[in-house]
């Protein structure tokens, strides 16, 4: 019977090739209900092998079925719908005698253990191969089959892991497209292996336990993936990147609904998970943005975006919204240890941050009635999102939770630049602060560590002109004073050095936060620090040739209190300390301090040969 429905099947695609008018009337021989005598034979079988039917038998049968259907009559889900049924009845009574009108579903459930221990190697083979069969010409719409996910429950959990991978793998065929946070719930339902860990009734020992009674070698269903974990994961990302619908609120309940499925993958296993969620909730941001704001270009222009002392009250991330309304709400995550740890530690941070007093702005909120009629996502409540998200992985991954945090604040001070009626300057200031919240979680005195400075200074010169002077002050102080208390002198120094830029940025903006003294400070500082390394190893003289380079820099830009005597006493005490017979000992590090220091001492002669900035390097001594 097998056979036959495959000759049927293959017969019949190539005399829709080659006979297209129809003229041997194949097409309309099988217009008439060829599934449905081939089904009554399937049943006939079934009835007639009774307890001897085995579970590989019963499910070749459907897959013979299935691929005739799949074939025949393409699209046909009431077909498909009876294949996977009569599989699952079947299972369920396999090794007992089948009723004379079909089998029907017991009436007790059984369990998933129960289910996968009737199936021998062979049969969970068959299984696997029957539920992959729909995914490569259905994709999504397996979705509509209804005991599509009954079926998955008789296979062992590494080989619905493989079912799910090939699901992930359909997904990447062009025009797929996720249509609901619905739809997308399905989905992860089918990924539970692959977003969660083995459950401990079914753990590796209690499935040997199990499967001892039914073959004395090691069964395939104790196989586990043999996936790479780093292919699960890009697999998952690629889903997540298909989350775009025109409706945004539907948009944002997708991302609510993949964060809550994914939220344990991304703490225990691969943090890189909530990428695709964080970027695409910022790319919501902007879609939001451009309904709130329409006429952002007429406001720019009429009217800058000043900065200054100005401190006008603005609403902050939290305050103003409605955790109910919010689609992926905390109480939907699946409960766990590691999650209420996260809303322990967390928690109090982020309600820190929002500590902002709301305005009485009425004619704001009734243009945001206006554009939200139904209490719309905004893209505050979004920003809200991408904290909370990010703040989930502050725990276990707080390196990667601050590039994500710093690449929120970049937008919302740009977006706060496009348009005055956007108070995206209170926005980009929680950012930074929780920015500096999580690098307090880093390792201490790691290169990690180190570079999230460097990466938190860099974003902050970078949102400089959308931030009060008060705030910009306030987060440059807490930088300084983190840079103060890394324990490494040596790191120590090239932190303080970094530092200084924070204190004067020529070119950034017209009213950039400037504060010349400081700059001095933390170059004096550098200084000190500088001194007591090179007292311990002479091959930290490339600590004062870096400083040279910063007092150039700052010179050249006019900075008032960097003065050319400077630059002379340090040119002096680099020469002293070159003439030192310790310093050979410095090794390739003092040869590349030197080398530096010689191209230091070009640059500067060709300043004074130069005739705009001859006068005012002219003082220099080399």
């Amino acid at each position: 019977m097998q056979s036959l429905m495959d000759r049927l099947a293959n017969y019949y695609a190539d005399e829709l090739l080659l006979d297209e008018a129809d003229e041997n009337d194949v097409k309309r021989s099988m217009a008439t209900d060829s599934f449905q005598l081939f089904d009554e034979c399937v049943g006939k079988v079934y009835q007639a092998r009774g307890a001897n039917l085995s579970a590989k038998e019963v499910i070749r049968l459907q897959t013979a079925l299935l691929n005739f259907s799949l074939k025949c009559y393409p699209g046909n889900i009431e077909q498909l719908n009876r294949c996977l049924s009569m599989c699952v009845d079947s299972l369920h009574l396999v090794g007992n005698a089948i009723p004379a009108d079909g089998p029907t579903a017991p009436s007790v459930e059984e369990s998933s253990a129960d289910m996968a221990r009737k199936l021998d190697p062979v049969a969970v083979d068959e299984l696997e191969k029957f539920l992959s069969i729909p995914l490569k010409s259905m994709s999504l719409k397996v979705l509509e089959l209804k005991d599509y996910s009954k079926l998955l429950t008789f296979l062992p959990w590494g080989h619905r892991k493989k079912v799910g991978i090939e699901l992930l793998k359909a997904m990447e065929a062009p025009g797929v497209t996720l249509k609901s946070a619905t739809q997308l719930d399905d989905i992860f339902d089918i990924l539970v292996p692959l977003t969660n860990d083995q459950p401990a009734s079914l753990s590796f020992q209690a499935t040997v336990a199990l499967m001892a009674d039914i073959s004395e070698k090691p069964s395939n269903a104790l196989q586990t993936d043999v996936t790479r974990p780093q292919e699960e994961s890009v697999l998952l990302s690629k889903m997540i990147q298909l989350i775009d619908h025109k409706d945004t609120n539907e948009t944002f309940g997708m991302l609510g609904v993949a964060r809550k499925h994914l939220l344990h993958a991304a703490r225990t296993r691969d943090p890189f998970l909530f990428a695709p969620i964080v970027f695409g909730a910022l790319k919501l941001v902007e879609v939001l943005y451009d309904k709130e704001f329409p006429n952002v270009e007429e406001e720019t222009k009429a009217v800058p975006s000043p900065k200054g002392d100005e401190t006008e009250a603005v609403p902050s991330l939290k305050d103003d919204e409605d955790k109910e309304a919010t689609v992926a709400d905390e109480s939907e995550l699946p409960p766990s240890s590691i999650q209420k740890e996260s809303s322990e530690s967390n928690g109090n941070e982020i309600n820190q941050l929002s500590a902002v007093v709301e305005p009485e702005n009425t004619s704001t909120k009734e243009s945001e009635e206006k554009i939200n009629p139904a209490n719309d996502i905004s893209c505050r409540k979004t920003f809200v999102f991408v904290q909370e998200t990010i703040a989930m992985l502050m725990a276990t991954s707080p390196e990667f939770a601050l590039r994500l945090t710093l690449q929120a604040a970049v937008l919302s001070s740009r977006l706060d630049m496009k348009s005055k009626s956007f108070e995206g300057s209170a926005i980009t200031v929680e950012f930074l602060t929780q920015a500096l919240a999580v690098h307090q979680e880093l390792t201490p005195d790691s290169p990690l560590k180190l570079r999230g400075i460097v990466s938190i200074i860099g974003t902050l010169l970078s949102c400089n002109s959308s931030l009060l002077t008060k705030d910009f002050e306030m987060l440059a102080t807490k930088i300084a004073q983190i840079s103060a208390k890394v324990s490494k002198k040596a790191d120590q120094c090239e932190m303080v050095m970094q530092c200084s830029h924070v204190f004067f940025a020529p070119g950034h903006h017209e009213k950039s936060y400037s504060n010349p003294q400081r700059v001095l400070e933390c170059l004096q500082r550098a200084l000190k620090l500088a001194d007591s390394c090179c007292m311990a190893s002479p091959s930290n003289v490339r600590l004062f040739v870096d400083i040279l380079d910063k007092y150039i820099f700052y010179f050249e830009k006019n900075n008032p209190v960097v003065a050319d005597k400077y630059l002379t006493g340090l040119i002096a005490l680099i020469r002293e300390h070159g003439n030192n017979p310790n310093s050979l000992a410095g090794g390739d590090s003092y040869s590349e301090a030197r080398a530096q220091f010689q191209l230091i001492l070009q640059y500067i002669s060709k300043k004074k040969e130069a005739e705009e900035f001859s006068t005012r390097f002219a003082p220099i001594v080399c």
